[in-house]
């Protein structure tokens, strides 16, 4: 028998909030999350420097107490912030760590890896801003994470365009974007300072248009 309306809309709600190695929560005002995005993106330079966007300080030392009434304030601002997890199958590296967190009466908590935030630009427009911490780089966690965001953007958030930047020295950050396919829109010129001189700006897009052609593309290659 053919599966329902209902059945296809539940398979596609179910995965909502996740991807194969990755699920996403709200940033919540929690002890743990907030130091955890504290010591990852503030206290790192080489975090903090590579996420630099207009309008923010040059790199400095960020006192926790002004940092976390930053990370309130963009969280707060944000159409939505999420924390990115791996999920609990991959938390641990101990097959019998992981076998008795199953019977545990306490849940494991989710290994934080990242924060991905959608903020709103208004006209059914958000632009993405994502940090992966250090150790979790270079292992597919930041593209897993942004098609995330765009699946959930143009599935279920009514979002006619998303946006992302990437700073002209960041080459990695650029290429992904290209590679998933955001389309270069500007280039916003000497608007970020850093190590002794005025970096671009890249500015990136995609339309829902665009992003449901490469599903389709995607799905007809298989």
């Amino acid at each position: 028998m053919p599966s329902s309306k209902m059945d296809h809309m539940i398979s596609h709600l179910q995965g909502a909030f996740e991807t194969d190695r990755l699920v996403f929560l709200p940033i919540e005002d929690e002890a743990q999350v907030k130091a955890f995005i504290y010591r990852e993106f503030f206290l790192d330079p080489v975090n903090a420097g590579l996420a630099g966007l207009p309008g923010h300080a040059t790199l400095q030392l960020c006192p926790q107490e002004r940092a976390r009434d930053m990370i309130n304030g963009y969280v707060n601002g944000a159409h939505m912030a999420t924390i990115i997890c791996l999920k609990s199958r991959q938390e641990s590296e101990d097959p019998q760590a992981s076998a008795d967190s199953i019977y545990s009466d306490d849940p494991p908590k989710p290994k934080l890896i990242g924060q991905l935030l959608l903020n709103d630009k208004g006209y059914s427009r958000v632009s993405i801003s994502i940090s992966i911490a250090s150790e979790h780089q270079n292992k597919g966690y930041g593209r897993e994470a942004i098609n995330w965001a765009l699946e959930w953007a143009f599935r279920w958030g009514a979002m006619n365009r998303v946006d992302i930047n990437a700073a002209s020295y960041n080459e990695r950050a650029v290429m992904l974007y290209q590679s998933i396919g955001f389309v270069e829109e500007g280039i916003i010129r000497k608007a970020l300072f850093m190590n002794g001189e005025f970096h671009n700006i890249h500015e990136f897009g995609i339309l829902a248009g665009e992003w449901w052609a490469l599903q389709r593309a995607q799905a007809d290659s298989e």
